[in-house]
């Protein structure tokens, strides 16, 4: 999976990765955010809200990061004229930060059609 957002849309990926200000506790410490990617382009979905739109799309598939991991990489993402997302079996990376999905707190999965709506 492989897409290349426009950093024109940061400040609406920032604000699906911020809290509301009512909500103090913010998302539950095992929440994630779910990245489709798909021919017409990209859907975010995060504990706050979705985000979608055209995007520069390699490869299809889905990829679920942790919440706070969402939010590290979009607070430092304001330099970059794109936002790249990467995922594989092996790793699944925002920009040049990665998680593993053998971890446990991500997953990747090469289908869009088939891909669960909820990180399993």
């Amino acid at each position: 999976m492989r897409c290349t957002i426009e950093n024109k849309h940061l400040p609406a990926l920032q604000s699906l990765a911020e809290a509301p200000k009512h909500d103090d506790n913010g998302p539950e410490p095992e929440a994630h955010v779910r990245i489709a990617v798909t021919e017409s382009g990209v859907v975010i979905d995060t504990p706050y809200g979705k985000f979608q739109a055209e995007s520069r799309v390699c490869e299809p598939g889905v990829v679920f990061v942790p919440m706070g991991f969402f939010r590290q990489q979009m607070s430092q993402t304001h330099t970059r004229h794109y936002i790249e997302v990467r995922g594989s079996e092996s790793l699944i990376a925002v920009n040049e930060a990665a998680v593993l999905p053998s971890d446990g707190k991500s997953a990747f999965f090469p289908d869009p059609a088939t891909a669960p709506r909820k990180c399993p």
